[in-house]
């Protein structure tokens, strides 16, 4: 008898359990440039970093689903960007993977929890991918106050970035969450 391995990974949050509340504009790929700088050490509120597993090496995983949560209401907007960062010889390169409009569901989180109830996950997720990654995110918005997310290939990458604004939305804050598909 052979064994099928189906491990699911838990969720696993990036920004801080009181959420960002980031309101400057996102970075544009014109601002984003190489660095010498580990961009791990750049983390700050609103740009959060993690690994890929086995630094972008082949057989390992490069699917990648991305969760939001907004704090205020239903209908509360934020935006975000998911860059990839791999590193060539000494000098880190930045690639804009997409673009990500957030919007809150009715759907909250339950007292007390990790996620308590004024956290509303966001029910839509609109991907504007980057015209030369040819469409490798793809939003899984389940319609009206469903739980939403993003799901993409980082393949290639050592570390991705996600940077959540609510600059331009009306959330309080954003949350964000990911885990290897």
């Amino acid at each position: 008898m052979s064994t099928l391995d189906t491990r699911v990974q838990a969720w696993t949050e990036l920004s801080s359990s009181t959420g960002t509340t980031n309101n400057t504009a996102i970075t544009t790929p014109a601002n984003k440039a190489p660095t010498t700088t580990d961009t791990m050490t750049t983390e700050a509120d609103g740009r959060y970093f993690f690994q890929t597993i086995g630094g972008g090496t082949v057989g390992q995983p490069t699917m990648v689903g991305i969760l939001f949560a907004l704090q205020d209401a239903n209908n509360e907007t934020a935006s975000a960007v998911v860059w990839g960062w791999t590193k060539h010889g000494g000098l880190w390169v930045p690639t804009r993977l997409c673009s990500i409009a957030l919007t809150a569901g009715a759907r909250v989180g339950i007292a007390s929890a990790d996620i308590d109830n004024t956290w509303f996950f966001c029910d839509t997720n609109t991907v504007t991918d980057d015209s030369s990654r040819d469409g490798s995110f793809h939003e899984h918005t389940p319609g009206t106050d469903g739980i939403g997310w993003v799901s993409g290939d980082i393949g290639g990458h050592q570390l991705v970035e996600v940077e959540v604004t609510r600059n331009g939305g009306t959330a309080a804050a954003a949350r964000c969450f990911y885990r290897w598909l």
